[in-house]
């Protein structure tokens, strides 16, 4: 009997391999630049990379890779914004959730329909209150609405979390997963402002929602894993 061959595909990188495989070889296999990415996803990349190992130095770490190879002083403006902006979230994600009791729970999983492989991945956080287990998982985001809400229900990774959570925790009475969705500012820049300058006034935002209107930074939607909508 053959032996399942595990590797390592996160959500988002199975996406990649399955619509772009040449793109997953490049960026995943190979290790080359992100440059390139967009700037959606680079931020969330920082942004992830701090939260997994719970230190803000993981931020400057991949802004200075990436203003290293930027090639346009316009790439270098928007780098020097995000490093700081990117930065002044995450210590405000800090104080407004408190830590997780564990952070990037390892789970593997047979993968459907690729029967002999498994499917690795990390949770994002893991709250436990008596009987009852909390998944946790960050994102960052520039909109969130109505459509994103429903999205998570059609969203495969609600899945691999059920079917990691049954198997980690099986005497759990009850099983949640929370999205912890971050929004990032958007602020009007003027033509004579400095990178820095413009920064520093979306930080302001940022400390003053976290202050007075959290609710308009941060977004929470939990999904009951057993729901059976869930499984349909």
């Amino acid at each position: 009997m053959t032996e399942p061959k595990p590797i390592s595909l996160s959500h988002s990188s199975l996406q990649i391999l399955q619509s772009c495989p040449l793109r997953y070889q490049m960026s995943r296999v190979e290790g080359r630049s992100r440059i390139g990415m967009t700037r959606g996803r680079r931020r969330g990349s920082a942004f992830s990379d701090a939260m997994e190992h719970r230190d803000p130095a993981k931020i400057e770490d991949a802004y200075d890779a990436w203003l290293m190879e930027a090639v346009s002083q316009d790439l270098v403006d928007d780098l020097v914004i995000e490093r700081q902006v990117i930065a002044e979230l995450y210590r405000a994600h800090a104080e407004y959730f408190g830590d997780d009791d564990e952070r990037e729970i390892f789970f593997e999983l047979p993968i459907k329909d690729a029967p002999g492989y498994l499917n690795r991945g990390y949770i994002d956080g893991v709250n436990f209150n008596g009987s009852s287990v909390r998944l946790e998982e960050d994102k960052l985001m520039m909109m969130w609405g109505r459509a994103d809400e429903a999205a998570l229900m059609l969203n495969g990774q609600v899945l691999r979390y059920l079917g990691a959570a049954e198997q980690l925790y099986p005497d759990a009475s009850e099983l949640e997963l929370r999205y912890r969705v971050t929004k990032y500012p958007g602020a009007y820049r003027k033509k004579d402002e400095s990178p820095r300058q413009y920064a520093d006034k979306v930080i302001s935002t940022i400390r003053t929602k976290l202050a007075k209107k959290p609710e308009e930074l941060f977004v929470v939607n939990t999904i009951k894993l057993s729901d059976p909508a869930v499984r349909s």
